[in-house]
């Protein structure tokens, strides 16, 4: 129920609120409910984690990465199974920008 005095919101893709709640019920239907979505490890092995023999945290661990080094690895080798590759291959030269500034500028060292 809406309240006349209050301004319905809009998302990005002029839907309001209800709009946004009620698609995302309908997905997690699709989904089969919250089941659907504990099978299939949703938060700890999504996906785009598993494509491949391991996951990407696994290398990065084994071949001890720092945070910044890592992320490059993470996010170029999952953009191409995720919705906006792009998104994630800029977000992998963000932070390879970072290591390259570090070395450049002396703060990170060989």
């Amino acid at each position: 129920m809406n309240d006349p005095d209050l301004p319905i919101e809009l998302n990005s893709e002029g839907l309001n609120t209800e709009e946004v709640a009620a698609s995302y019920v309908r997905q997690l239907a699709a989904l089969e409910g919250l089941e659907g979505i504990a099978r299939r490890e949703a938060v700890n092995h999504p996906p785009h984690y598993n494509q491949g023999n391991i996951e990407v945290i696994d290398a990065i661990e084994d071949w001890g990465l720092d945070f910044n080094s890592g992320n490059v690895v993470k996010y170029v080798a999952r953009h191409q199974h995720k919705a906006e590759p792009l998104e994630d291959l800029k977000k992998a030269r963000w932070y390879l920008d970072r290591i390259i500034e570090g070395f450049e500028n002396g703060s990170i060292k060989d």
